[in-house]
């Protein structure tokens, strides 16, 4: 037997819910476990507690008819005043109602409208991607068209050493 058994079964041993084989189990392990010995003898203890706190004093004589007073009281009372004490009673938790709404209002307003303005197009991180796609796509035609004009030895050339313009369906020397 563990020690989480033996304080589990100490508790039903106190109660007298545990059968005589299971008491020899525990009180092996209580006498081999000071820790557990310490708990199972609280429980006594505790049990004993419990029974004090069980005898509560009994009211004072007048508490029945000074509530049954007030009761009669209440209800005597106009539909108004019944409404109006309700009212002033839970004002604070109103109060306090609005102003945890208020505050929800003013945090949504604030962070809230720019998260849903990120958020609300699902199509948007596509469409960047789109975008991304195309710029790298600009860059390759850019590249290949750099590539091509390193090809060609006119770059660098100046216009001395340029073949001279022909007439359109002359033939070349």
């Amino acid at each position: 037997m563990n020690c989480r058994q033996a304080r589990r079964r100490a508790w039903e041993a106190n109660l007298d819910l545990l059968a005589p084989r299971g008491v020899r189990a525990l009180r092996r392990h209580l006498d081999s476990c000071p820790a557990c010995a310490a708990v199972a003898a609280d429980w006594p203890r505790l049990m004993a507690a419990l029974e004090d706190w069980r005898e509560a004093p009994e009211p004072s004589p007048g508490f029945d008819a000074a509530l049954r007073a007030r009761i009669a009281a209440a209800e005597a009372a106009p539909l108004w005043a019944r409404f109006w004490r309700a009212w002033r009673d839970w004002a604070g938790v109103y109060a306090g109602a609005a102003l945890a709404t208020a505050c929800l209002a003013v945090v949504l307003a604030i962070g809230g409208g720019t998260w849903f303005a990120a958020h609300r197009n699902p199509a948007a991180p596509v469409m960047r991607a789109r975008n991304a796609d195309a710029a790298v796509r600009d860059l390759q035609v850019l590249d290949r068209d750099g590539e091509m004009l390193e090809n060609f030895d006119l770059i660098g050339a100046s216009s001395s050493d340029l073949p001279a313009a022909q007439a359109p369906g002359a033939v070349a020397n």
